[in-house]
């Protein structure tokens, strides 16, 4: 096995006290550690300093996150390839989950997109036009991601992929004297190389509705329209996709995802922040 990339965790400051090491092999596009592989080495919200190895062959991105599935708060740092190593502390808070991300590799062609901008307007137009007139929409939807899903309620998503996801708060009108009962839906989105393009699949959704009177009558006025929404969504997403078709003449070689809007590869070393939940999320199609 030949190492891309390296990074080292330190427990103290400036790079002192015990320490453990993370990697990219050749063929790597992440290394990923959450807060339970943190928590079985003894550095789930230990880490203090970092040093991270430059690549001759790629970017790399090092990523941390306050949450424990690589969510909530984040901070990316970046080595450019022939630059150097970086020596990094920072105050990106207790570190419980992280991502050792390949990027920007000799060989490859990047077209980087953003999922909020692909995506937004889209689904506005589909759940508006699917909620009928017993529904009421007051928010926008939620547009974030499932990296490694470790959940086993997620039956239908495989723990070694990346999902991009998308959650929508919902109101169910009733009668008086009844207060609106609160639903939601949740989808799961999965994106792989066709040949030439980019397609979508998804293979898992979710629903809920409050409890109360009218709970089952709300469920069946509900759950109907999240199941048909799963297909209408995916064909959506496939014809929206479908004009990036041809831009790899030889083939579509991987989509990868960064937390934010990296439609650009850095220039120089430094690091991005924000939160999953609420920044974009940058769409990486890779073509050789």
């Amino acid at each position: 096995m030949s190492v891309q990339a390296t990074t080292i965790l330190y427990k103290g400051p400036n790079q002192t006290g015990e320490s453990k090491y993370g990697y990219l092999a050749q063929d790597d596009r992440y290394g990923h550690e959450n807060s339970r592989d943190l928590q079985d080495t003894g550095f789930y919200e230990q880490t203090q300093s970092v040093k991270l190895f430059d690549s001759s062959v790629q970017d790399v991105c090092q990523i941390f996150f306050t949450g424990d599935q690589y969510d909530k708060v984040y901070q990316s740092w970046y080595a450019l390839k022939g630059k150097g190593f970086l020596n990094i502390t920072g105050n990106w808070g207790p570190v419980r989950s992280y991502l050792l991300v390949a990027t920007s590799r000799d060989g490859e062609n990047e077209l980087r997109l953003s999922y909020r901008d692909m995506f937004f307007q889209e689904w506005i137009t589909m759940i508006d036009q699917m909620k009928g007139d017993s529904i009421r929409r007051d928010v926008d939807p939620v547009l974030t991601w499932e990296l490694f899903p470790a959940d086993p309620r997620y039956e239908w998503l495989d723990p070694k992929l990346t999902y991009l996801k998308v959650h929508q708060d919902l109101m169910a009108l009733v009668p008086w004297p009844y207060t609106d009962y609160h639903i939601w839906m949740e989808y799961w989105i999965y994106l792989y190389p066709s040949g030439t393009g980019v397609r979508a699949h998804v293979p898992q959704y979710w629903w809920y509705v409050d409890g109360g009177a009218l709970h089952e009558n709300v469920r069946d006025r509900f759950v109907w329209r999240v199941r048909d929404g799963a297909v209408t969504l995916q064909n959506k997403l496939n014809e929206k996709l479908a004009q990036f078709d041809g831009i790899a003449p030889n083939g579509v070689h991987d989509v990868y995802y960064l937390p934010g809007r990296m439609l650009q590869r850095p220039t120089h070393t430094g690091f991005v922040d924000g939160n999953v939940t609420t920044s974009d999320i940058t769409l990486i199609v890779t073509a050789k």
